[in-house]
């Protein structure tokens, strides 16, 4: 593993695998870099693979307190410690990050986006946290990980199906030491709200993923995402949902390698 330091000092692992052009994967909520582990075999042959653990989890280190703000600058710092143009591809809150930080890679060559679930809305206003998010973020101040994960999938999201699955995982374990992210995630989307007016021009070529089997309210949030950019491509993922990158990672690593080959 190897280690930038964040503007706040905090120390920010990555793995790196791979030789060509740098492409910089920034994994999702309740996850680390090891979600990507299906795909970087085979991104590794035509690019040098840069898969970070972002702050709070893996290898990396966290701070007292959490502004989705710090995300932009740790990925800036990572960027910034590469040799040469950066490929950035960011996954669910990863691509909000990634969304985030763009505007200050001054090197940036191209930006893809899986599935960003942006704050909907004006922009300028957004509810109160819920009774949920409330009670995970007292679970995390107790340190009761499991509680959080159980308090998200089943009172927040009604689907304790999912954190069935999520338990026979070999993963699961890894999802329990992130689960304190959850909440200050939560929080995240409505600290950034970017909205066509607000957010700066970012002229690089930029892709939005899309599975066709995801939820509707994330593809709405991918359409205001596409708001935001002027030299957008979408791309649907046929069959497959939010984490095509381990379901369909043949696919998946066709349409990233098509997409960043181009000139």
């Amino acid at each position: 593993m190897d280690r930038v330091t964040s503007d706040d000092g905090t120390g920010i692992s990555f793995s790196r695998t791979g030789d060509g052009p740098a492409l910089v994967l920034v994994h999702g909520t309740g996850v680390d870099r090891h979600v990507w582990d299906d795909v970087i075999p085979a991104l590794g042959e035509s690019f040098t693979v840069f898969a970070i653990d972002r702050r709070g989890r893996g290898e990396s280190g966290d701070a007292d307190d959490y502004a989705v703000g710090r995300e932009f600058e740790d990925l800036t710092a990572l960027a910034t410690a590469v040799d040469g143009p950066v490929n950035l591809l960011g996954h669910s809150y990863g691509a909000i990050c990634a969304i985030g930080a763009a505007p200050q890679l001054p090197d940036l060559r191209r930006l893809i986006l899986y599935e960003p679930p942006l704050w909907r809305g004006d922009g300028t206003s957004a509810p109160s946290p819920t009774p949920e998010q409330r009670r995970m973020e007292a679970l995390a101040e107790r340190g009761e990980k499991e509680a959080i994960l159980e308090t998200y999938w089943t009172d927040l999201r009604g689907e304790p199906h999912r954190l069935d699955r999520l338990r026979s995982r070999p993963d699961y374990r890894r999802r329990v030491s992130a689960a304190h992210t959850l909440p200050r995630e939560m929080g995240g989307r409505r600290e950034f709200r970017p909205t066509p007016e607000s957010y700066p021009e970012v002229a690089v070529p930029t892709l939005l993923l899309t599975g066709s089997e995801t939820d509707d309210r994330i593809k709405r949030s991918v359409d205001a995402a596409a708001d935001l950019f002027s030299d957008v491509r979408r791309v649907e993922i046929e069959g497959h949902g939010h984490a095509a990158m381990n379901t369909a990672p043949d696919r998946f690593v066709a349409e990233v390698i098509a997409f960043l080959a181009n000139d």
